[in-house]
């Protein structure tokens, strides 16, 4: 089982999203802006940290959605300099 247990929920599935499409921005981000991008993405997991702590999720779980998101933000950004759109 990879989902926490409030992913099963109607809005948990929105969260999933919520977290890939973060952590793209974050990805992204980091062409142009490397220390907001490393803020926002460290920030993420000390919140998922305390929250785990709390209520006792599995917040690791929501960190690998968010390196997901990271990891298809990085790939968008390869391809962006391979193709010369952004130096």
């Amino acid at each position: 089982m990879w989902m926490s247990p409030h992913h099963k929920t109607r809005h948990g599935r929105l969260t999933i999203g919520v977290h890939v499409i973060a952590g793209i921005f974050c990805g992204v981000l980091y062409h142009w802006y490397a220390g907001l991008a490393v803020l926002l993405f460290v920030g993420f997991g000390f919140f998922e940290y305390w929250e785990s702590q709390v209520i006792g999720d599995r917040g690791h779980k929501d960190m690998w959605e968010g390196l997901l998101g990271l990891g298809i933000g990085a790939f968008i950004l390869l391809l962006l300099r391979l193709l010369g759109d952004i130096d």
